[in-house]
């Protein structure tokens, strides 16, 4: 009986985390692909990470890779390739704010919500970044998800 109850709150429990990382990255992506192509790629340019042309290629591809990765985790469609696609990100985001926090340069804003501005300091963006990797790495490694698609065909 305890068993059945958690395997039901795990079920339950990897929906609604996977729904709230997936809308987290679905409103971030829709927010840079909102905002003209130069902004984001001056926000990204302002954490002086990657040489040019990687700062382009990252700045063009990222809000596709986070709407699909947001909508894969939404819909439960291979979530578990998603879930590391949103490790992989965040693990470059994490990368960035470390430079960022240490460096001399001071960052005006992260850019991490395109057109929705979210003043946040350093802290509190990984406080937020560490709170998703732990629901990606949760979706990545739970067990099946009643709701999700890919686990259901």
């Amino acid at each position: 009986m305890h068993i059945a109850r958690h395997a039901t709150f795990a079920g339950w429990g990897t929906f609604f985390l996977r729904l709230a990382i997936g809308g987290v990255f679905i409103f971030s992506a829709v927010g840079k692909l909102l905002e003209p192509r130069e902004e984001v790629l001056g926000a990204v340019r302002a954490f002086n990470l990657l040489p040019n042309p990687l700062d382009v290629w990252y700045a063009t591809l990222l809000p596709w890779v986070e709407l699909l990765a947001g909508m894969m985790m939404v819909l439960g469609l291979y979530r578990r390739y998603a879930a590391v696609a949103l490790l992989l990100l965040l693990l470059s985001f994490f990368i960035a704010i470390e430079h960022a926090r240490g460096s001399d340069d001071i960052l005006a804003a992260c850019g991490c919500f395109g057109i929705f501005r979210i003043d946040e300091t350093l802290e509190e963006i990984l406080a937020r970044d560490v709170i998703l990797f732990l629901i990606a790495a949760w979706t990545l490694v739970s067990p099946k998800d009643r709701f999700a698609l890919s686990d259901r065909l």
